[in-house]
């Protein structure tokens, strides 16, 4: 099977694990007679440098961070596809304005797109809010129109989509899990006595509902809180632009995949005020990592968390200050909560099963062309 996996459009965020995630066990699952391409963007490829992957893959990296690159991209990939000739095309996350010949699979992980977003769509200014309406409106009419099969991560998401109008038989389930390189043994160290480290493990996105620690580290303050730190792993200029000055927030910057084991073992608490979310792998590293959860009390969190999660009301800086501090006093909860999480993970895929999920899609939709 010749395959090209298409990893163009990741640039941040959990994507990036996902794809990284696949192209390790596609790498140790492949047959001799299989042979990947992967188009990569700069970003993605900088995060699998360190792997050594086998002579039946090939790379190719794109840039498509500036507006010019993004339109001609999809001349790119026509290229591209003429000149590897393959069987099948994934996409890891869509949508995109490419339409390849043969049959195209697309994974697609917006939220915005299917799942209940009022909540969300009130953080935003009139203009912003119009602007996502209409950007939802082009992607969904891009992976209709574009893709011949689409992976979503939830029964959920599958529900939304069906009711925007996408055929059941063109929508596939396969969750998302932790990367393999959470099932390596990583060294605690949580330290005992010093500040109480809580980890928001996330890119900076409108819909991540980030700027509420500001007004939580009030709070915590005026309440005598005073031992919290909050680590960020944002940019750099966003991180001076909404939180420089508030010295119970630190950032990490970006971090690399490889480099998440360590993070959350230096953390005393996982925490994740979302208002839209597909899946967050956050939930399922935590859980692994035994690091508890403090999450969002909304639906896609509890499909995802069960009892595996401390929730919280998103938009209240007061009950997230006091769920914090209720977990950062109440160690029994805390390891409840760990102990909940690592029997939650009985419900994920893990890495390989969900890679194999994929990889068996690819081989047979590549027999039976298109949908």
């Amino acid at each position: 099977m010749r395959s090209i996996i298409n990893a163009s459009a990741l640039v941040k965020g959990g994507g990036i694990q996902v794809g990284r995630s696949l192209v390790v066990e596609f790498a140790r699952m492949s047959q001799s007679k299989d042979i990947f391409l992967l188009i990569a963007s700069k970003k993605f490829y900088r995060s699998i440098q360190d792997l050594k992957l086998p002579e039946n893959f090939s790379i190719i990296v794109l840039e498509n961070r500036k507006f010019l690159n993004k339109l001609v991209l999809p001349l790119k990939l026509y290229r591209i596809e003429r000149n590897f000739l393959p069987d099948i095309v994934l996409t890891v996350f869509g949508p995109q304005l490419w339409r390849p010949r043969v049959t195209h699979i697309s994974g697609f992980a917006d939220g915005w797109c299917y799942m209940p977003i009022e909540i969300a769509l009130n953080k935003l200014n009139p203009y912003k809010r119009f602007k996502r309406k209409i950007l939802t409106r082009l992607k969904l009419l891009l992976i209709f129109k574009n893709s011949d099969v689409v992976i979503v991560e939830t029964n959920s998401a599958k529900r939304g989509l069906i009711s925007k109008g996408l055929e059941t038989k063109k929508i596939v389930v396969i969750g998302n899990t932790y990367s393999d390189i959470y099932n390596q043994k990583t060294r605690v160290n949580r330290q005992e006595f010093g500040p109480f480290k809580i980890l928001i493990f996330s890119a900076f996105y409108e819909s991540k509902n980030l700027e509420i620690i500001n007004e939580v580290t009030d709070i915590l303050e005026k309440c005598g809180e005073h031992n919290c730190v909050f680590q960020l792993t944002i940019n750099a200029e966003v991180f001076n632009e909404k939180f420089l000055g508030n010295r119970y927030v630190t950032n990490i910057g970006p971090v690399n995949p490889i480099d998440g084991p360590k993070l959350y073992g230096q953390s005393h608490l996982s925490f994740l005020p979302t208002l839209l979310e597909t899946f967050s792998a956050v939930y399922p590293e935590s859980m692994k990592s035994g690091v508890p959860i403090l999450t969002s009390n909304l639906e896609f969190a509890k499909e995802i968390c069960g009892n595996a999660a401390y929730y919280c009301d998103p938009n209240s800086p007061r009950d997230i200050a006091e769920k914090i501090v209720k977990l950062k006093n109440d160690d029994r909860l805390r390891k409840r909560l760990v102990r909940n999480g690592l029997k939650r993970l009985e419900m994920f895929e893990s890495a390989s099963s969900r890679a194999n999920k994929y990889y068996e899609l690819m081989k047979n939709k590549s027999e039976h062309g298109r949908v």
